[in-house]
């Protein structure tokens, strides 16, 4: 297997959970599954630049997908 592909299933399993409680905080469950979802693929492609402690990195790139989702304020 593809070492990117392994690095990410372990970025994965150590934080999806906290991802989801995070997210399904802030918006609906199908959005922030989306937002989850948009913020590992992200991760995928840019893992090289992953910090070594992902969670906050992670948690922005869920936030912006949430964020980029909202319409803008009246």
């Amino acid at each position: 297997m593809d070492d990117r592909v392994e690095r990410l299933q372990r970025l994965i399993e150590a934080h999806a959970q906290d991802l989801h409680r995070h997210a399904h905080g802030r918006t609906t469950p199908e959005e922030a599954d989306d937002a989850i979802a948009t913020a590992f693929h992200s991760a995928l492609y840019l893992i090289d630049q992953v910090p070594a402690d992902p969670l906050p990195w992670l948690i922005r790139m869920t936030d912006g997908a949430i964020d980029r989702k909202r319409p803008p304020p009246s």
